[in-house]
């Protein structure tokens, strides 16, 4: 059963390496957007026609593609939370949905098929199914510019040796941060908004689309743009360097990896800006404006990201705090919240498999 569904996943691959032929007059409208440094406000736009709001998480997710062109990167992974119907997977969904058919690869896997596929260096693995590949994604992520391999033995006995490529970008989605510490200290940390605000844009997003009649993801010129301007950044592979680096002044010293992700997403833009940057000794370098643009969108995720605590767990703590009283229960969080009382024994709790998932394992403080 596995290999009739590695099979087809092989074939769906093979199929999508056939690259669209992209007409003319979207190669030009794609350069200029690129010569004139809108495409980035473009692709993000773009995907605001078809998901309502999280536009700083949407940067985050193209900045992730702008990553896989980078030599000297270890990559960067988003992993978005959010709770049950709150656009999570719409929101990975739609930037891909920007992103050339050869590049992205969205589906249910096991923690082996993977190695089993056909796919290029610098694909996009879009999964809610984080579990079960865990140990894949954490061998993956730590050999980032290598690629991983996979040693078994075919039907034969004989010896079989397996890859996954270069530079692949894991897009991750789940409720909650369930996942071990060692894989979220590598990922780059995000959730959905789940504001009421959001929710009434999100309502009258959907309204407007039932009277208009609108295809949820269309492919049209603005979509085919897009995916022009990433086939394009796609094409390059190339070192960055970073020539004000050493001017930067890194607060939180503790965790290595953090800054390293800054680093990256600074490297990230300057690639996503190739066509307006430099090449000098065989590095593109990078300009204060990538910084600039690197530190506003760190600065939306760096809560979460050193904490690695999600959204919802934040919100939480910030009430037990503001409430200045050590004798908060699950009856306050619950009204003060508006959460149910199972979905605030989980975030203190964790899951029944996972308990060192809740805020109780996770915040020392917290009794």
């Amino acid at each position: 059963m596995l290999c009739k569904k590695i099979d087809k996943l092989k074939a769906k691959t093979a199929d999508e390496e056939v690259k669209e032929k992209t007409p003319e007059n979207i190669k030009k409208l794609a350069d200029e957007k690129m010569m004139d440094g809108a495409h980035i406000k473009f692709i993000l736009d773009t995907h605001q026609t078809m998901h309502a709001g999280d536009y700083n998480l949407s940067e985050s997710l193209l900045v992730a593609i702008g990553d896989q062109s980078v030599l000297n990167s270890d990559g960067i992974h988003p992993k978005v939370s959010g709770g049950f119907g709150k656009g999570k997977t719409h929101c990975c969904k739609t930037m891909a949905h920007l992103v050339p058919e050869e590049y992205r690869l969205k589906s249910s896997l096991s923690d082996k098929a993977i190695y089993y596929m056909k796919i290029k260096p610098g694909t996009i693995i879009f999964s809610d199914d984080v579990e079960s590949l865990e140990s894949v994604i954490k061998r993956a992520t730590s050999n980032f510019q290598d690629g991983d391999t996979y040693t078994t033995v075919d039907k034969n006995r004989d010896i079989q040796t397996l890859t996954i490529p270069p530079r692949v970008s894991w897009w991750l989605t789940s409720v909650d941060d369930n996942q071990s510490q060692q894989l979220l200290s590598r990922l780059f940390g995000g959730g959905v908004d789940e504001s009421e605000k959001q929710d009434t844009t999100v309502t009258e997003f959907q309204l407007k689309q039932g009277y208009d009649g609108t295809i949820g993801l269309p492919i049209n010129d603005d979509v085919l743009v897009c995916r022009e301007i990433i086939r394009q950044v796609k094409q390059q592979l190339l070192v960055v360097r970073i020539p004000f680096a050493q001017q930067i002044e890194w607060q939180d010293k503790s965790n290595h990896r953090n800054l390293a992700i800054f680093l990256d997403i600074i490297k990230s833009y300057a690639i996503l800006n190739f066509k307006r940057r430099i090449v000098f000794e065989g590095a593109l370098i990078a300009h204060p404006d990538d910084y600039i643009a690197a530190k506003k969108l760190y600065d939306c995720k760096a809560e979460t990201q050193t904490t690695k605590f999600n959204e919802a767990e934040l919100k939480l703590l910030r009430f037990i705090r503001a409430k200045q009283d050590p004798s908060v229960d699950t009856a306050d969080i619950q009204k003060g919240l508006k959460l149910s009382q199972g979905r605030v024994h989980q975030l203190l709790h964790g899951r029944k498999d996972r308990p060192d998932s809740g805020l109780l394992a996770k915040e020392p403080s917290l009794h």
